[in-house]
């Protein structure tokens, strides 16, 4: 026996049709409200990732007192204080200043003890460098520039 289910357009039919279209229209919308949160979720993760990345290298470069490693995460001018002289510099010459810090400051150790984001295009540490019998506090603002950040203003003081 044979069953046949004939089809025959009613008013109903058209409503049922619509049903169907605004049901699957309302998942597209949810998949696409999914979609674009697993994108920024992306976005942002890659970004905390080079943040990272940056806070350990920077944390490498001042425990060997290697201010060229420094400088190459730095903007093409940035404030520069150290030892209560304040300026903008570009990055030669804040990598001068630097190695003449360093050659008098020889570094024992240096620690990130604070990383923070000011607004979500900038963030700052501090950090503790032990040099000596000295201990200075590290001050590190960086600003967003495209996918990575850069070193804004580096400040160092005499603890």
């Amino acid at each position: 026996m044979t069953n046949i289910c004939t089809f025959a357009p009613t008013v109903l039919d058209g409503v049922f049709i619509g049903i169907v279209f605004v049901d699957n229209l309302i998942k597209e919308k949810k998949v696409m409200k999914f979609l674009t949160v697993i994108v920024t979720f992306l976005v942002l993760s890659g970004s905390l990732f080079s943040q990272d990345r940056l806070y350990t290298d920077l944390e490498r470069a001042f425990q060997n007192g290697d201010e060229k490693s420094i400088v190459a995460h730095a903007s093409d001018r940035l404030l520069l204080d150290i030892d209560k002289k304040e300026s903008m510099y570009s990055r030669s010459q804040a990598e001068m200043i630097l190695r003449d810090f360093f050659s008098k400051n020889r570094p024992n150790s240096f620690k990130l003890i604070f990383k923070g984001n000011a607004k979500s295009s900038s963030a700052y540490a501090v950090g503790i460098l032990e040099a000596g019998s000295k201990k200075f506090r590290v001050t590190i603002t960086l600003k967003e520039n495209g996918n990575s950040f850069k070193i804004e203003q580096l400040s160092v003081e005499e603890d």
